[in-house]
């Protein structure tokens, strides 16, 4: 196999650390630097030539732990390669967060000669998942406080659930999470409940009143809204509130059989009887009436 001579290497490893998009800074054991890619004048503010022979701090890392300790760690660890986080200045004191990949380059009697470290500018991904978790907090905050049972599924899974599921349904969010909750649903329902499900991870949102199951085996009577949500890691996911409307349902049910037993007593009356609504003009003056209930007998007159 033919092999480069170590200056040509030197060369063509020089100009590879210049089209890498990362800075590529090689450390003396001292951590004096000793070489920069031009990169680094982007990420770090350093001037590559003039940040040669010099010691610039890089702070700390993500674990506190000192760079300078982090650099003896390095050498005193034996590993050949070693990842991590750092909070690290820029030339302009401007702080900011970077993975650094560092890697132990040895001369051939064994020696350490010095450290390569590629650096990557990752503040804006360290910032976002920073207000991604506050809102998070946000959210979970508002929810432990909410009458309303709050939920978080991913993929069918409950991911969270609100600690007002207890006073609803009798179960504690530890009994949900990290489980699914079709046999929990009234089986007369428990279409409507996967539909639901199958609308929301399709992306548009999804409303129902469905019979949840408590823990003591009774059915309540819960409406459900259902909003998509797109996870980071690409994931299907929702966000859902579920509403005791147990009272509500009886009471509409209370009235929907009243209402049939009325009618069924209306057909049985020999007497014509009407039920008429007033029509109105703009000034709210009666002007007319229309017949909105006739029985049988009313029909025949």
């Amino acid at each position: 196999a033919h092999s480069l001579p170590d200056s040509e290497t030197s060369r063509l490893a020089a100009a590879v650390a210049r089209l890498i998009a990362d800075a590529v800074v090689c450390f003396a054991r001292d951590g004096t630097v000793r070489w920069a890619s031009p990169s680094s004048r982007l990420i770090l503010g350093w001037d590559p030539f003039g940040v040669i022979g010099t010691r610039p701090a890089l702070s700390v890392r993500a674990d506190g732990v000192q760079s300078g300790q982090w650099l003896t760690g390095i050498l005193e660890s034996g590993q050949e390669v070693v990842r991590t986080r750092l909070r690290s200045p820029r030339a302009d004191g401007v702080l900011i967060w970077s993975d650094v990949v560092a890697h132990v380059v040895h001369e051939s009697d064994g020696a350490v000669a010095c450290i390569v470290g590629a650096i990557r500018d990752v503040t804006a991904d360290v910032e976002r998942d920073a207000d991604q978790r506050e809102a998070e907090r946000r959210f979970r905050v508002m929810a432990e406080h909410a009458v309303d049972v709050v939920f978080h599924t991913r993929e069918g899974v409950t991911d969270w659930v609100s600690p007002s599921l207890r006073q609803v349904t009798g179960w504690d969010s530890e009994d949900l999470v990290g489980g699914i909750t079709t046999h929990l649903w009234h089986p007369d329902d428990l279409k409507t409940a996967i539909a639901m499900r199958d609308v929301t991870y399709s992306g548009q949102p999804a409303r129902g009143e469905l019979r949840f199951k408590r823990k003591d085996g009774s059915y309540v009577w819960v409406g459900v809204s259902l909003q998509p949500y797109a996870e980071g890691d690409g994931r299907t996911g929702a966000v859902g509130i579920m509403r005791d409307i147990d009272d509500l349902v009886d009471q509409r049910q209370r009235a929907e059989a009243n209402e049939a037993r009325l009618h069924a007593l209306l057909d049985t009356m020999i007497d014509p009887f009407m039920l008429l609504s007033a029509v109105r003009d703009r000034s709210g003056a009666i002007v007319d009436f229309v017949v909105t209930e006739a029985n049988p007998a009313a029909l025949e007159t």
